[in-house]
């Protein structure tokens, strides 16, 4: 929903694109979320200049700025520090002894019943460590940050009573829950280009909207929970595809929109960190790229390489994670079940629901190592550098 009103006030802007391309910066380490807000910061900076200012001053000045602003943001931030494998290991037990001293022990039990977003086991504070460069200060503040946040909104019972809202849902945000890449990791797949982000706004109050955000990723992750289950090994990362077919270019000012993008993308960023395997942007548009161009050379490589950006052939990028049947016959694959057509084709999405009910289907992953090689993450290796 948030790239579709940014790339709806890319056309009234576009004359000033090519001239925030020229712009250098010095490389700064930045993430998933760091990397849209720079989309986003590239919009609102450019969007201000009308055409009568549209000038390289202007742009330029305005584009800089609004860098700078999203870079002093203390949770953009990484530090470039490499841990060896002792001092992981001794970050993991100080951290473990940390929270039994803060929030109390915890039963291994009791805690491998809930949600994997909410537990303490090795796996999930070893994400956490890796989120914060394995400094057990920040780890800790962050962990228990999230355990408070997570008592506060209901995250562990969410899934538990069905989104009174599911249908509006449904028919004005099309998306798939029900595809999985060679490895197991559960894939999330969204026709952004499709959403009336008017229209849902129109139907959804702003904080509905960010709760239906933690439902989402609740139920992905659930998904996970239960394929590790069944694979014998933790999975624990999420493939997202965005499917940017049919997106307006039309000039529309929607800053709530925008509003509600800062609040998810704290969300994902404090309380659900490192769950990115790969993100495919497919049947992107042409102005898309060239804010790409703007935004690449400040990523950090590592996080640069998890993004797959295409146009219309983007049917090889997909098979590098996913087989045939667990991509939909509208992107060329042969999924045999019933999915969301927003192209108006095909049938209604049946799917996952939005209840704790069985979310996993069968998939083929037995010859995941195999068919992957080395350009996949495991997510078998707890104690592998994984972003």
């Amino acid at each position: 929903a948030v790239l579709v009103s940014v790339f709806e006030g890319a056309q009234a802007c576009s004359a000033c694109v090519p001239v925030a391309v020229q712009l250098q910066a010095p490389p700064c380490p930045l993430d998933l979320a760091a990397s849209t807000a720079l989309s986003i910061a590239v919009y609102v900076a450019v969007d201000r200049v009308t055409s009568d200012f549209c000038t390289v001053y202007g742009a330029s000045v305005r584009l800089v700025s609004a860098v700078a602003d999203f870079s002093a943001m203390k949770f953009w931030s990484r530090e470039p520090t490499a841990a060896s494998e002792e001092e992981k290991d001794a970050a993991l037990r100080e951290l473990r002894s940390r929270l039994d001293a803060t929030l109390g022990a915890v039963d291994p039990q009791e805690d491998a019943r809930r949600p994997s977003s909410g537990r303490r086991d090795d796996d999930s504070l070893l994400r956490f460590l890796r989120a914060r460069k394995f400094n057990v200060d920040k780890a800790e503040e962050l962990f228990v940050n999230m355990i408070k946040w997570r008592g506060e909104v209901g995250a562990d019972t969410i899934l538990d009573t069905p989104d009174p809202k599911e249908h509006l849902y449904e028919e004005h945000c099309p998306r798939s829950n029900d595809l999985y890449d060679r490895e197991g990791h559960p894939v999330y797949l969204e026709f952004t280009g499709s959403i009336d982000v008017p229209k849902l706004h129109s139907l959804f109050e702003d904080e509905e909207l960010v709760q239906r955000h933690v439902r989402q990723m609740e139920i992905n992750l659930r998904r996970a929970d239960q394929m590790s289950e069944r694979l014998g090994r933790n999975i624990e990362k999420l493939v997202v595809v965005m499917d940017l077919k049919g997106l307006s270019l039309n000039p529309v000012r929607n800053r709530k929109a925008l509003n509600i993008f800062k609040q998810t993308l704290k969300i994902d960023q404090l309380y659900y960190p490192e769950r990115l395997h790969r993100l495919y942007l497919i049947n992107a548009p042409t102005m898309f790229n060239m804010l790409w161009r703007v935004i690449k050379p400040w990523l950090d490589p590592e996080t640069r390489a998890k993004f797959q950006i295409c146009g219309s052939s983007y049917g090889s990028a997909l098979r590098e994670l996913l087989d045939d049947d667990n991509i939909l016959p509208i992107h060329g694959g042969s999924f045999a079940g019933t999915c969301v057509a927003p192209y108006g084709e095909g049938t209604a999405k049946s799917g996952a629901d939005n209840t704790a009910a069985e979310f996993v289907e069968e998939p083929d992953t037995a010859d995941a190592a195999a068919d992957c090689g080395a350009s996949g993450d495991s997510d078998g290796d707890a104690g592998s550098e994984q972003r």
